[in-house]
Order: structure tokens, then sequence, then C-alpha cells
């Protein structure tokens, strides 16, 4: 049984950085179709295959610290540009006052970030997602983090980015 946050980050050790389409198939390269095509995964989809985008591997992560009573936010970061909008999700938590970025996905940033503040937290994302997508200065204030709502399962980029929260759809 996972007990801790660290436990539970050497039990993703393992998992894939790739994501479902529509058909149950998995795809690793991240492309265009994809917005249309993705199947957002459930935490137990993503433990049975061991695999997920940012997206899936933070519901994955969600679903922990819920069972397990940490304070905890799942965040999204992201920009929109004439012809892509890159991104990124992510979880947080909170404990003992300490603030944690807990990190998986994000193969380069991967681990368990310790900050005093919340504001240092997001500062630090959103200079390493400046720096990764390498977004001019005169685009930063162009660039969103905000908490996105609990999407339903098997939704597509396309339909979360339609979603607007307020029809309730049982998660299986």
């Amino acid at each position: 049984m996972i007990k801790t946050p660290e436990e539970l980050f050497e039990f993703m050790g393992d998992f894939d950085y790739e994501w479902m389409d529509k058909d149950g198939n998995f795809h690793e390269c991240i492309v265009p179709e994809m917005y249309e095509n993705y199947s957002f995964m459930s935490p137990s989809e993503v433990l049975k295959y061991k695999k997920g985008i940012c997206v899936d591997q933070t519901e994955f992560e969600r679903d922990w610290f819920s069972k397990n009573g940490y304070e905890h936010k799942v965040m999204n970061i992201q920009i929109d540009l004439e012809n892509e909008s890159p991104g990124h999700a992510f979880l947080i938590y909170k404990d003992n006052d300490i603030y944690y970025w807990f990190e998986h996905a994000w193969y380069n940033e991967r681990g368990i970030h310790k900050y005093n503040t919340y504001e240092e937290l997001i500062n630090d994302i959103k200079n390493k997602f400046i720096a990764q997508e390498n977004i001019s200065s005169n685009l930063v204030n162009e660039i969103k983090i905000f908490e996105p709502p609990q999407y339903p399962y098997h939704l597509s980029y396309k339909e979360m980015d339609e979603y607007d929260g307020k029809e309730k759809t049982k998660r299986k």
C-alpha cells in the first residue's frame, strides 16, 4: 500500500508518457489529430495500462492525494499561440505549511519539488514552461495558470475545451 507522496512517485516510475485514443490505442507522439481523438483516462485505466500524458497522470495523482487526505490542486499552465496551444497539467499539494509540486509526466522536471510559498511554486513552473516552450518576453503575460474542472472521463481535448462543468456526469 502506498502511504506517502514519495512512495507514489516511486510507484509511478515505470509509467509511460503515451495518450489513449477513442479506440483504446496508445500513441507516443503528440500530434494535431489528438485534439479530437484523445480520450481522457480514469485513474483505474492509468493504473491498468501504466500509461498516460500529463492530464491522465495528474488525475491518477489527484485520486491518490484525495484518498489520502492531502490538501491539493490540479492546475493547468497554457498559452494560446497562432497555430498551437502548448500546455501542461500538474499537481500541487501542501503539507505542514510547505508547498510541493508533484511532477511525473514532465520528464525534464520529474520529481517532488519543495517551496516555501505558493507564489514561489507557481513562478518556478511558469519560468520552466517559458524556457521549455521558448516563449518570447512579449508573450509571457498571455500565459494562463488555472484550476480546471474535474472533467468526465473519456473526453477529448476538444470536448474538454467545450465543457462548461454544469452537466453532472457520473465518473466510472
